[in-house]
């Protein structure tokens, strides 16, 4: 919105089509850095049951936990822009990242 408000009071155009217009264009890179999170933190929830399901197989949490990041990766960079949907590959992968360490780490039983 201070993007917006910023380029009418700079003299852009402030009419109705304008407005909608620039806010669909900086929607879409909202849209990259919202949707990455929101794939990331479902990839995450996913792998956070299966390591807690998963009992004193720590090989198999340890590869479950590689595989999501590619997975991922490859979800938001290639799938969903396939059927027309941008995500972030990048942000995909952060969230993921930073919701393992804090919820699948506590998952790893057994010896590593």
């Amino acid at each position: 919105m201070y993007t917006i408000s910023s380029t009418i009071y700079k003299g852009g155009k402030s009419t109705i089509f304008a407005v909608i217009s620039m806010f669909l264009r900086y929607f879409y890179k909202i849209s990259l850095t919202f949707g990455g999170v929101l794939l990331g933190l479902f990839l995450g929830l996913i792998v956070a049951i299966i390591t807690k399901r998963v009992y004193n197989d720590t090989i198999l949490c340890i590869n479950a936990t590689i595989v999501t990041g590619f997975l991922g990766y490859f979800i938001a960079e290639t799938f969903l822009k396939g059927l027309g949907y941008y995500f972030s590959g990048i942000i995909t992968l952060i969230s993921i990242g930073l919701f393992m360490s804090n919820f699948v780490k506590k998952n790893f039983k057994g010896e590593c």
